[in-house]
């Protein structure tokens, strides 16, 4: 009587607590809670990495509602102890539910048979429901297939949004009838009965079931098989299962993906969907139910194709399920599982000269290779000297031009090797940092080095003007006249200040 007595206490509790006290005792709805765990945390190209998913349900007992299909073994197998004791344990299970739960009776033996249609048990549809319990007379075959699939039809005919769906097996022999069935037959039942939000908790009665079927049916669906060597433990068995029914969530499901950087093993603990998308492979897991109390977990391995580390910037899990309030909840698990790749890519001085004092424009070309967005610095040095440093954010993929007008005022006269360096601190995790660093040539001389040079030009320039104007004053205006004899140009003699003709040997004009 787990739920009924929980409830009764908080009831009481509260009513005893004065008025004028202010704190207030609050329930913890139900809910999931999921933790993700990635091992090692951080791993190098071609190498192994774990990833464990666990869930548990979590919150305190309510009243939430639910669904359930009694689904008792009948065949002749089950005469004197075995069917009384089941009866009574059968019986007492009703004493756990409220008259927001509906219950259905499913006896089998050669045939199903619905011996009580679903109701909600309220203390005269509770009574009948034990008057047909005793009514059941053991006989006939094992169909434990049937039963479940009209368990099943019942549960799905008209379900109430967001109330979990449950079915409680027992049974002390293997299935017979009509025809053996394989456990194929049986696990994809299983899927069937999963895919329908509908959990089952099996009970194997003696030493004649098949105990691999029926852990099969049960952690398929989610729910828990059990093995009672005398009927005289159905009545505890019938209780542990009944402290399971305050459900925490229903139709579960786990996405997680695993990014095109990875190689999955194929080697899931537990079997998944996969579906291969532009992104890598997406694994999922349909849980179906999951109850207060109870654990769910999966483990895999993939192979790195890049140095990748565990993260809590990107979320590469998702749960999607149904709250007992029928809301639907989506829950984004973290860590993740990341790999990091900047680089500097150009770095160019814009002289590779230049005079003490002088403004050099320093260029340098940023590239980030990796999955995430990432925030780093980046620095600029002559030799030792630190000559600038900022902030960069890139996102995967983008690339960044930066220049720094560099005064060289400061710096002595000489030859320097400059270096960009980005991430100087080793902030982020990466396999090669060699790209991380690049380096140029440049040479600063001094202003006053060579003082008579501008003064030899100004002094040049001053001899040369006064000539040259002279020799173009004294020259006759125009290019030289050719001979009317020989047509050759004629020379012009500045003594006589007239056109001479070398060829002909005189004067024309």
């Amino acid at each position: 009587m787990i739920r009924k007595i929980s409830i009764l206490f908080i009831i009481i509790l509260l009513s005893i607590i004065p008025i004028c006290i202010q704190d207030t005792i609050s329930l913890e709805a139900p809910h999931i809670e999921g933790t993700k765990t990635i091992s090692p945390t951080r791993v190098l190209k071609e190498q192994k990495i774990t990833v464990t998913i666990k869930l548990t349900g979590e919150g305190d007992i309510t009243l939430a509602p639910i669904d359930v299909v009694l689904i008792l073994d009948k065949s002749g197998s089950m005469r004197g102890d075995k069917i009384i004791d089941a009866k009574e344990a059968a019986k007492s299970f009703l004493d756990y539910t409220f008259d927001v739960d509906k219950v259905s009776l499913v006896t089998f033996s050669n045939d199903p048979k619905i011996n009580f249609d679903l109701q909600f048990m309220n203390s005269a549809n509770e009574d009948l429901l034990k008057v047909e319990i005793d009514d059941i007379i053991a006989s006939g075959s094992t169909n434990i297939y049937d039963a479940i699939v009209t368990a099943n039809e019942i549960l799905t005919d008209s379900p109430r949004a967001g109330v979990p769906l449950v079915e409680i097996l027992l049974t002390d022999g293997a299935h017979n009838y009509p025809s053996f069935l394989s456990d194929s037959d049986f696990e994809s039942l299983a899927d069937q009965t999963k895919n329908k939000g509908i959990i089952i908790y099996t009970i194997g009665l003696g030493e004649d079931v098949n105990e691999k079927r029926l852990e099969l049916i049960a952690n398929t669906t989610g729910g828990k098989y059990y093995f009672a060597p005398n009927s005289e433990d159905l009545g505890d068995i019938f209780e542990d299962i009944a402290s399971f029914l305050n459900i925490a969530g229903t139709n579960i499901v786990v996405s997680e993906t695993i990014p095109s950087y990875l190689s999955y093993n194929g080697d899931a603990s537990k079997n998944p969907d996969e579906t291969i998308t532009n992104n890598g492979i997406t694994l999922k897991w349909n849980i179906g139910t999951l109850s207060i109390g109870r654990e769910w977990n999966v483990t895999y391995t993939a192979q790195t194709k890049e140095a990748v580390e565990s993260s809590d910037l990107v979320s590469q899990t998702r749960i999607d399920y149904i709250k007992t309030d029928s809301a639907s909840t989506t829950i984004n698990l973290e860590p993740g599982l990341i790999y990091n790749d900047i680089a500097l890519t150009y770095l160019a001085a814009e002289h590779e000269r230049v005079t003490q004092g002088d403004i050099n424009e320093i260029t340098t070309t940023v590239e980030s290779q990796g999955s995430v967005q990432r925030t780093f610095d980046l620095e600029i040095r002559y030799d030792s000297t630190l000559i600038n440093s900022q902030s960069l954010t890139l996102n995967p993929g983008q690339t960044k031009n930066v220049t720094y007008s560099w005064n060289t005022s400061s710096a002595e006269v000489g030859r320097y090797t400059i270096t960009a360096t980005i991430d100087p601190d080793q902030q982020i995790w990466e396999q090669d940092r060699t790209d991380n660093t690049a380096t140029t040539e440049v040479e600063i001389s001094s202003a006053s080095q060579y003082p008579f040079i501008p003064i030899f030009i100004a002094v040049l320039i001053l001899l040369t003007v006064p000539i040259v104007a002279a020799a173009m004053y004294s020259r006759p205006r125009g290019g030289p006249p050719r001979c009317e004899e020989c047509k050759e140009f004629l020379f012009y003699d500045k003594r006589t200040r007239r056109w001479y003709c070398q060829r002909c040997r005189r004067y024309v004009l």
